[in-house]
C-alpha cells in the first residue's frame, strides 16, 4: 500500500488489470502463456489459478516502469504504486529518474507556490516516445497501456511541431525546417526566410523519402540491417533535403549515431549528434532528459578532439537540462556532469590565458624596442 500526496491511499488491487484487453492481444497472450508456463514449471502447480495470474499479470504489465540507469539506459523493470496514479501527456510538466531502484518524480515546471497535493493532481508524465508523431504515439498507447490519447497534443492532430514530424523538408537557403504536405506535394515557400522553394529541391526531397521508405522502411529488398547499413548510405543525400525532425531522418541518424558512437568515428558522430540535437531541442520539452545526455555526449566527443569551446557550450546547457529532470543532488550530476563540466573548464581557461599572453606580447615588445635616442645611450655606454 502506498499513500498518495492527496491523503488517499493506492493498493495493488486498485490498479486496473486490462484482461479483457490482454486476452485479445495476441502478442501479449501468447508472452502471458509462455509466462504461465514458466511459474507451472518452477512452483509445481503450486500457484493460484491461471485467471488469477493472468489478473495479477495484467495489472503490472500496463502499469509497471522501465528502471533506468544514469545513462537513461533500461536495467530492470519496477512497480511504483504512488508513480503509476501519474496520468499520461504527450506534452508532459513531470518526468520520472531513478537512483537505483527509487523512483523520484519531478517536475519540469516552477511548482514552488503550488501544495504538493495540486503539484501532484495535475502532474502528467509521459508513456511513451515524444518525438513519434500522433498517430505513432496513439498506436503505442492504445497497444501497450489500452487507452486512445486524447490529450492536447493529440487533439491538435498534425499541425505546428506535429507537421514536422510526419514531413519536414530542410529549406535549401536557411536550413529552417518547413512542414509539407505529403498528400498534395505542392510548391513550398519557407516561412523563415519567405524562398519560394525550388522544384528541383522539391522533387528530390519527394523521390529521396519514397525511396527510402521502401527499402529502409519496408524493407523491399529484404536487407538484413536496412536501418544502420542502408541510413549511413543516404545521411548524405537525407542531410540536403531532410530536416530532423522528421520521423524517417530522424530514426536514421539516430541509429547512425549509434554506430558511430560504437565504431569511435568521434568525428562524424559529432555531426549526427548536433543534426539530432536540432531535432531535441525544438520536439521535447524545455528541459528533457534526452537533450541533456545527448549534451553531455556531444561534449565528451568534442573535449576528446579539442574542440573545448563547443564542449564548454554543451555541457553548460546539459547541467541545465540535468539539474531539472535529475536534479542537483543526482550523484550522476554531483560526480559524472560535474567533474566533465571542470574538466572542459580547465581547458577553456587555459585557452583564455594563452590568448592573453599572445595578447600581452606585442605590448610587451613594443615597450622594450630601444628607439632611436635610446640607441645612442647605449652605443655611447658600450663605447665608453
Amino acid at each position: 500500500m502506498a499513500v498518495l500526496p492527496d491523503g488517499s491511499r493506492r493498493r495493488f488491487d486498485d490498479l486496473i488489470s486490462h484482461t479483457k484487453e490482454i486476452i485479445q492481444d495476441s502478442c501479449r497472450i501468447r508472452a502471458f502463456v509462455a509466462f504461465f508456463g514458466v511459474l507451472q514449471d518452477c512452483f509445481r502447480g503450486e500457484i493460484p489459478p491461471k485467471a488469477d495470474v493472468l489478473d495479477i499479470y495484467g495489472r503490472i504489465v500496463t502499469n509497471s516502469f522501465n528502471i533506468m540507469n544514469e545513462e537513461f539506459q533500461s536495467i530492470g523493470v519496477g512497480l511504483y504504486l504512488q508513480a503509476s496514479a501519474l496520468d499520461h501527456s504527450c506534452r508532459p510538466n513531470a518526468t520520472v529518474c531513478f537512483e537505483g531502484r527509487h523512483c523520484i518524480v519531478r517536475t519540469l515546471e516552477d511548482t514552488e507556490l503550488k501544495p504538493l497535493r495540486e503539484a501532484f493532481t495535475n502532474a502528467r508524465i509521459s508513456y511513451c516516445n515524444l518525438l513519434n508523431p500522433t498517430a505513432g504515439r496513439r498506436k503505442i498507447l492504445r497497444e501497450q497501456y489500452y487507452f486512445h490519447c486524447e490529450c492536447e497534443a493529440c487533439l491538435e492532430g498534425d499541425t505546428g511541431l506535429e507537421a514536422k514530424k510526419v514531413a519536414c523538408m530542410r529549406c535549401p537557403a536557411c536550413s529552417t525546417g518547413i512542414a509539407v504536405d505529403e498528400a498534395k506535394r505542392e510548391a513550398i515557400k519557407c516561412l523563415h526566410c519567405h524562398l519560394e522553394v525550388p522544384s528541383d529541391h522539391t522533387a528530390g526531397y519527394w523521390r529521396l523519402r519514397d525511396e527510402i521508405i521502401e527499402k529502409i522502411y519496408k524493407n523491399v529488398d529484404g536487407h538484413p540491417e536496412p536501418m544502420e547499413e542502408l541510413g549511413r548510405d543516404y545521411l548524405n543525400d537525407m542531410c540536403q533535403f531532410f530536416h530532423p525532425c522528421e520521423k524517417y531522418y530522424f530514426d536514421v541518424l539516430e541509429a547512425v549515431f549509434e554506430v558511430q558512437l560504437n565504431n569511435g568515428q568521434w568525428g562524424e558522430a559529432i555531426d549526427s549528434g548536433r543534426e539530432l540535437l536540432v531535432a531535441y531541442q525544438e520536439l521535447y520539452p524545455r528541459y528533457d532528459t534526452n537533450t541533456g545526455l545527448l549534451l553531455l555526449k556531444l561534449a565528451k566527443m568534442e573535449l576528446l578532439l579539442g574542440k573545448f569551446l563547443e564542449a564548454y557550450a554543451h555541457v553548460k546547457v546539459a547541467f541545465e537540462h540535468l539539474c531539472v529532470t535529475y536534479g542537483e543532488g543526482h550523484p550522476f550530476v554531483k560526480s559524472t556532469v560535474l567533474d566533465l563540466r571542470a574538466e572542459i573548464e580547465s581547458e577553456v581557461k587555459e585557452i583564455h590565458k594563452e590568448e592573453r599572453q599572445r595578447t600581452k606580447s606585442p605590448q610587451i615588445q613594443n615597450q622594450q624596442q630601444p628607439g632611436a635616442a635610446d640607441e645612442k645611450i647605449l652605443v655611447h655606454n658600450q663605447s665608453g
